[in-house]
């Protein structure tokens, strides 16, 4: 399975209309092209206007063959009143060889990934109606990889399915770096994730990826000035997000 994730900046008082968008006209490009099992978009807690659209396919080639489509462009073009600009200007020669200035919009940044350990698509028919994800990034050694994919299926994986509220825990690893791991976990709601994450079991997991990933590897991912210090199970930040709209698209 593979998941995509394009994060953007919406314009300030633009937030709800971009939704409705995504929820009208995404989302039905989405279940027409086939191959997309689940697709939410996502935004900030801490900041409303920075959303993340997150969806999981079966197959590479379905992915692939949607963004490559003239479609996924023309909604691309129909974000952009949506978007915020960057910062940034772009310089254009019209016609009567006049400057013209104007700023320039957020680019989407898009990121795909491939389930190394975790559920599969099989078991996301049951996502109808989530409210919280919750991601983190981080990096590894290569020659971790295997055994910490291994460590997520064999003891993260089936006991955060378990966890009351939890409805998918995957750990994904970046297509083109695939030393960049995501854990990816989404959540019928808010208080359970966060009852989790204060939770003895929570600490226990962060502690036994620290012993796999070393010690000192694990605080460097911390913080790099960190790196030797007193050990103790200190955790990877998150990012939480609101699900502001989305579905599964399984015909299961």
């Amino acid at each position: 399975m593979y998941m995509r994730l394009m994060r953007l900046k919406a314009l300030s008082g633009k937030s709800q209309e971009f939704c409705e968008f995504y929820q009208n006209e995404v989302l039905r490009e989405l279940r027409r092209s086939g191959g997309c099992v689940f697709a939410t978009l996502t935004e900030g807690l801490t900041n409303p206007d920075e959303f993340v659209s997150l969806t999981l396919w079966n197959d590479l080639e379905d992915l692939k063959r949607y963004q490559e489509s003239e479609r996924y462009r023309e909604l691309l073009e129909q974000t952009q009143p949506f978007l915020a600009e960057s910062g940034e200007w772009r310089v254009k020669l019209s016609d009567d060889l006049t400057l013209d200035y104007s700023p320039q919009k957020e680019t989407p940044k898009v990121t795909q990934y491939r389930l190394a350990a975790g559920m599969e698509s099989e078991e996301l028919s049951h996502l109808q109606a989530p409210t919280h994800l919750l991601i983190r990034r981080f990096s590894v050694a290569a020659d971790k990889i295997a055994e910490i994919s291994r460590g997520y299926a064999e003891e993260v994986s089936p006991i955060i399915g378990n966890v009351t509220g939890c409805l998918y825990a995957g750990l994904l690893m970046n297509l083109e770096a695939e030393h960049q791991l995501a854990s990816v976990t989404i959540w019928a709601n808010r208080e359970d994730a966060e009852r989790y994450e204060r939770s003895e079991l929570f600490m226990e997991i962060m502690q036994k990826a620290r012993e796999i990933v070393g010690a000192q590897n694990w605080d460097l991912m911390l913080d790099p000035k960190s790196a030797g210090s007193p050990g103790g199970n200190k955790t990877l930040p998150a990012q939480a997000y609101h699900v502001v709209a989305g579905q599964s698209l399984s015909e299961s």
